[in-house]
C-alpha cells in the first residue's frame, strides 16, 4: 500500500509540477515544426486550463499560426487530459498514470485514444532537469505521422 501512495502522491507532484508558463518546440514528421509558448492555467479545484499559441513553419517554408487547449485534471489518482472547448472539459484523450523508467531516469506513462478512425499512442515523459516531452503517433486513413514536443519551464 506505502508504495501505491508514494505513486499517487508522484503523479500528484507531477500535475503540480504543470502549473505555469512552458516554451514548447515541436516537430511533426512530413509536415513542419512548431515553436511557442505553453501556459497551464488553474480552472478550479485540480484543473488547469492548457492554451498554447505558437508559429509552425510547414515543410514547404510556409508559416502559420497555431493555437491549442486542453484541460487538465487531477482525479485523486491519476492525470486526466480532457479536449477543450471553450475552456471547458469536452471529451478525455489520455489517461496517465506515471511509472520510473529507472534506465532512462524519467517518469513516464503512456496511453492510447481511438478518434473516429485515426489513432492516436501518447508517451508523455518528465526528465530530472525539469523538462516534459509528449509524443504522438498517429495512424489513419489520412494521417501517418510523430509529433515530438518539448516543453521547458519559462
Amino acid at each position: 500500500m506505502k508504495e501505491l501512495n508514494s505513486k499517487v502522491e508522484q503523479n500528484h507532484r507531477l500535475f503540480q509540477f504543470l502549473k505555469g508558463e512552458w516554451v514548447f518546440s515541436r516537430t511533426i514528421s512530413s509536415f513542419g515544426s512548431t515553436k511557442g509558448v505553453g501556459i497551464f492555467s488553474p480552472l478550479q479545484e485540480n484543473h488547469f486550463h492548457y492554451q498554447e499559441e505558437g508559429m509552425t513553419t510547414l515543410d514547404n517554408g510556409r508559416e502559420l499560426k497555431s493555437t491549442q487547449e486542453y484541460i487538465y485534471e487531477w482525479t485523486g489518482e491519476q492525470i486526466v487530459i480532457w479536449f477543450s472547448k471553450l475552456g471547458k472539459k469536452d471529451r478525455p484523450f489520455h489517461y496517465l498514470n506515471f511509472d520510473m523508467d529507472f534506465d532512462n531516469k524519467r517518469w513516464e506513462s503512456q496511453d492510447y485514444h481511438l478518434c473516429v478512425a485515426d489513432h492516436y499512442w501518447g508517451t508523455y515523459s518528465f526528465d530530472q532537469f525539469g523538462h516534459f516531452t509528449i509524443q504522438y503517433k498517429v495512424k489513419g486513413p489520412k494521417k501517418d505521422y510523430v509529433s515530438t514536443t518539448l516543453f521547458q519551464k519559462k
